[in-house]
This record gives C-alpha cells, sequence and structure tokens, in this order.
C-alpha cells in the first residue's frame, strides 16, 4: 500500500533506500511533509531519527549547536560534519531514486516535536527495521 502522493515505483524505491540508511545508522527512517498529503508537492522530506546518545556520540555536539550553525551560515568542523553526512545522503538518494529529496538527520527528542513543522501529517516510517525504536 501506497500511503503517499509518490507514485508505486518511486515508494517502493524509497523504502528499499530508507532500509539501506537505516542498517547503516541503526535507526529508523521517516517522510515528513507535502509528500504525504499534497499532489504538487516540491521535494521528499526524509528525516533520519538518531537517539540522542547516538547523535552526541556520532556527532560530538548539541542539537542546539546545529541548529544555530545552520541558520547563520557559522559552521566549524563539528556542525560541518552534519551538514556533509545529509549532504552524502541527499546525492545518493537523488541518484538512486531519480527524484528530489530532503534529506535530514534529527536527535530522537527534536524528531518528537516535529508535528509543530509539519502539521499537515503524521511522520510515515518507511524502514522495515521494526527492532528499532
Amino acid at each position: 500500500m501506497n500511503p503517499t502522493r509518490l507514485n508505486t515505483e518511486s515508494f517502493i524505491k524509497l523504502k528499499q533506500w530508507a532500509n539501506k540508511v537505516s542498517f547503516y545508522y541503526f535507526s529508523p527512517v521517516y517522510l515528513v511533509g507535502s509528500a504525504l498529503s499534497n499532489d504538487k508537492f516540491r521535494d521528499v522530506d526524509i528525516i533520519l531519527c538518531i537517539n540522542d546518545e547516538d547523535f552526541n556520540l556520532r556527532y560530538g555536539i548539541a542539537w542546539d549547536k546545529y541548529v544555530n550553525a545552520f541558520q547563520t551560515g557559522n559552521y566549524d568542523d563539528t556542525t560541518w560534519n552534519i551538514a556533509l553526512e545529509c549532504y552524502k545522503r541527499w546525492k545518493e538518494a537523488n541518484k538512486y531514486l531519480g527524484i528530489n529529496i530532503d534529506f535530514k538527520i534529527y536527535p530522537k527528542s527534536h524528531f518528537e516535536n516535529l508535528n509543530r513543522r509539519y502539521k499537515d501529517c503524521i511522520p510515515l516510517r518507511l524502514d522495515g527495521n521494526i527492532h528499532l525504536k
């Protein structure tokens, strides 16, 4: 079943790609935003939801520092690593899927507050790795 506005072939490929990403990071992958509810979506918003401890271990920073760097453009080596990681996944997905995605990495505590931003839909888990929470 395809609960999105993507065509079925794109949705199947997106789920396959999400499984690979999920296994790589050992974290769940979600579809959020307008591709769930609007036929004229601009891009496909994908969020990798890493638990807070793993996010801090992997990137060595608090989420708020990264958000500040993103908003101001003042990146340091640590915050730039997250941006580069998102870029790598964006490039990989666009090549594999042939659709425009917007890939983000969120710590779990901030992902849980997403409903304020994506009011038009409930996040859809894409990966089939049900052992991950």
